[in-house]
């Protein structure tokens, strides 16, 4: 992917500093975010005035992107009801010859695979309940929330950066579609740097930009391609109640009368970020507590066969948010340590347990 961080070369008129930008101050919602893509697509429509052609060249960068050419008169609408479930769809984009493509925009969620598979079931249902010509063949996700490796992930979403790359397909002359485009740019170099100081080998620094869900969201990237395919797909954030964020990733591939999900979590706690590796099972099945126990003795283990130091992990027993449904195997917090301190220990740590797991016939792999 390209970069373009503070490439006002491209532009028309002079940007706005960051703090008068709509995006950032004002337009932070979803419906801001697909009004403007809505706005961009229905350049397509031929009876669209001339003064928005400029819009067509990204509108059209979109679609190449997706795979897809729409003919004749375009429809564009919003917060389209979805058929026999409760859902709305953000845009609908609609050609003469009824063919349909479906986007969702994400500015805080993260992007959901299985929003798309119910969109995509309940389009299919539609069109055999109703007997009706409309297809749909093409949904996607156009996220500015991270930016995830295309092919690394099978959720099919749109990153910021690719989005901004699908701009950049124009020139635009009105300052709207100006401080979009400025407001990505912003929000890549800030995500960058927070990503950077989060591992960096200041654990002061590194604490305080992990409390954005982006910084974590990079750490545990990089702790999912040291585990390598043992997390292949696994990767997932969220906040807690009070607001602070959170991200984990996977690495047994889910619940069993005799197995629990293990994964390792990242989130911001007060005055620290904690890096923990948790327990999980629901419904709760017999012997957990027991089976917790034998994790953290095992976890114990792997740090001693790796050279890692017996107290660079805390296992001592503790219980996290859900009780016994989400237990604590181990921990350390930053700035006791930082990321970049972990994600050199980590490896030879997580290869020696996972050995032993697979030993004990815990099935390994993503959720």
């Amino acid at each position: 992917m390209t970069e373009h961080i503070g490439s006002s070369d491209v532009m028309g008129p002079a940007k706005l500093p960051i703090d008068f930008n709509v995006f950032e101050r004002f337009a932070t919602s979803e419906l801001t975010h697909s009004g403007i893509w809505g706005w961009i697509l229905q350049s397509l429509d031929p009876d669209c005035p001339e003064e928005l052609h400029e819009l067509r060249a990204p509108a059209r960068a979109l679609l190449k992107r997706l795979n897809v050419q729409l003919d004749g008169r375009i429809s564009v609408q919003r917060e389209v009801k979805l058929h026999g479930s409760a859902g709305r769809v953000d845009i609908e984009v609609t050609d003469q010859n009824s063919r349909v493509v479906v986007i969702e925009t994400k500015v805080k969620a993260a992007p959901d695979v299985a929003q798309r598979e119910r969109y995509a079931a309940a389009y299919r249902a539609a069109q055999r309940a109703q007997n009706t010509p409309r297809r749909l063949i093409a949904i996607t996700i156009l996220s500015t929330t991270f930016d995830e490796p295309l092919d690394r992930t099978d959720i099919g979403y749109i990153g910021a950066a690719e989005i901004l790359d699908i701009l950049h397909a124009g020139r635009y002359q009105g300052q709207l579609i100006n401080q979009y485009t400025t407001w990505l740019d912003y929000t890549l170099k800030t995500r960058k740097a927070n990503v950077d100081k989060a591992l960096g080998r200041d654990p002061i620094v590194a604490r305080d930009a992990l409390r954005d869900g982006a910084a974590q969201w990079g750490v545990m990237r990089s702790v999912r391609d040291q585990l390598g395919g043992q997390a292949a797909a696994s990767l997932y954030c969220g906040r807690n109640l009070d607001g602070s964020a959170w991200t984990q990733v996977a690495f047994t591939s889910g619940c069993t009368s005799d197995c629990d999900q293990l994964f390792y979590r990242l989130e911001s706690r007060g005055d620290a970020a904690e890096f923990t590796l948790r327990q999980y099972g629901k419904p709760i099945t017999p012997g957990k507590a027991d089976r917790l126990d034998r994790l953290r003795q095992w976890f114990r283990e792997a740090m001693m066969a790796s050279g890692c130091p017996a107290n660079y992990f805390d296992t001592t027993p503790r219980y996290a948010r859900r009780d016994v449904q989400e237990a604590k195997v181990a921990q350390v917090t930053i700035p006791s340590a930082t990321a970049a301190d972990l994600l050199e220990r980590l490896p030879s740590v997580h290869a020696a347990f996972a050995r032993r797991l697979g030993d004990e016939g815990w099935p390994l792999g993503p959720a």
